[in-house]
C-alpha cells in the first residue's frame, strides 16, 4: 500500500491513502438487467475460470499508476507552491529594498532642494560681491597704468643717483 501524504474522499468517505474505489450504494444496471458489482464479480469468475488473470493484474496496474500520478500530482502542486512562496518572499525582499531606496532617495531630494534655495537666495549677494571685484579690478588696473607711465622717470631718477655715487667722489 503506498502511503499518500493526505486522505482522499471518495463515494463520500474518507479513505485515508487507500485508492480502492468504493461501491456505490444502488448499484447500477447493466444493459442486461445485471448490477455492476454482480456482473463485476462474474466477469471475475469466469476470468479466473479461462486464466483471466491478466484482466485483474492489469487492474492493479492501472490503480497502481493512478495512486503514482496522484502522489507525482500533489509533489509537483507542492513544489509550485513552494516555488510561488519563494517568489513572493523575494517580491516582498524587492518591496522593502525599492521603499527604503524610495526613502533615502526623497530625502537627498529634499536636502538638495534645500541647498539650491539657498545658492539662488545667495546669487544677489554674488552678483554684489562679483560687481565690486570688478570695480575694485578697473580700480587696480588703472592704478596699474598710472604707475607704468611713472616707471620710466623714476627709473631715470634712480639711475642718476647712481652715477652721481660712483663718478663724483669727495676729494
Amino acid at each position: 500500500m503506498l502511503d499518500l501524504p493526505r486522505s482522499e474522499k471518495l463515494g463520500g468517505l474518507d479513505i485515508g491513502a487507500a485508492s480502492v474505489p468504493l461501491p456505490e450504494a444502488r448499484p447500477k444496471q447493466s444493459s442486461l438487467g445485471l448490477s455492476t458489482s454482480l456482473s463485476g464479480l462474474l466477469g471475475t469468475a469466469l476470468d479466473s475460470l479461462d486464466g483471466g488473470t491478466q484482466v485483474t493484474d492489469d487492474l492493479h496496474e492501472d490503480d497502481g499508476r493512478r495512486a503514482k500520478r496522484r502522489l507525482s500530482n500533489r509533489d509537483s502542486a507542492r513544489r509550485t507552491r513552494q516555488r510561488k512562496l519563494e517568489e513572493t518572499r523575494d517580491l516582498q525582499t524587492q518591496v522593502d529594498q525599492l521603499k527604503a531606496d524610495n526613502i533615502r532617495l526623497s530625502q537627498q531630494v529634499a536636502d538638495l532642494t534645500k541647498a539650491n534655495e539657498a545658492l539662488v537666495s545667495s546669487i544677489p549677494l554674488i552678483g554684489e560681491q562679483n560687481r565690486e571685484t570688478l570695480v575694485d579690478n578697473r580700480r587696480l588696473r588703472e592704478e596699474n597704468a598710472r604707475l607704468l607711465k611713472q616707471l620710466p622717470s623714476a627709473q631715470s631718477c634712480v639711475s642718476c643717483s647712481s652715477e652721481q655715487h660712483t663718478s663724483g667722489s669727495p676729494t
